[in-house]
């Protein structure tokens, strides 16, 4: 159990007890985990954090430093990845409310069927709704939502474009229309 909450927390950067539970979709809660980050803490290879806002206590690799540098990738994230898997914490960390729609009837979405959060340095920025045409060998850009607060910029623009044309290229896709 401590070598899973050890790949966990190292793969994902920080996470509370019930992140690494649900990480591995273990049974139990936090409760079951906790000895286990308690040793790895005992033994210098985590570090617990209190955050400002009052929550869970985050845990983190140890000795990573608490002032990062600021990342600068832009990255389509699909609406499944585990770094959006706990929705309290992506909420928390990132202020990000994550929906997957695609179950829901067209109606009903705010946002569209298939929607990716962009990732832009550290934080999500927007949510793009996108489609594969593979006979016209073309990613299209249905919407672009922003969330709110993040101003329309060149940067951002940039950002979106080379996340875009990064995900054409990995599903082998001639362009993006937008």
């Amino acid at each position: 159990m401590s070598a899973l909450a050890l790949r966990a927390v190292r793969a994902r950067g920080a996470l509370t007890e019930s992140g690494i539970i649900e990480h591995w979709r273990l049974r139990g809660g936090a409760a079951r985990i906790r000895p286990h980050v308690d040793a790895l803490v005992a033994d210098g290879l985590l570090e617990r954090l209190r955050v400002e806002d009052g929550g869970q206590p985050v845990v983190v690799p140890a000795g990573i430093g608490l002032d990062p540098p600021r990342p600068t990738a832009a990255a389509l994230l699909s609406p499944f990845d585990n770094l959006l898997w706990d929705r309290v914490f992506a909420r928390r960390v990132l202020g990000f409310d994550h929906l997957i729609e695609v179950y829901k009837p067209a109606p009903q979405r705010r946002y569209g069927y298939y929607v990716l959060p962009l990732l832009w340095r550290d934080r999500i920025v927007g949510r793009a709704d996108l489609k594969s045409d593979r006979k016209r060998g073309a990613l299209i850009v249905k919407t672009f939502h922003r969330e709110d607060g993040v101003r329309p910029s060149t940067a951002l623009d940039d950002a979106l474009e080379r996340a875009l044309d990064r995900l054409r290229g990995t599903i082998e896709l001639a362009a993006v229309e937008q």
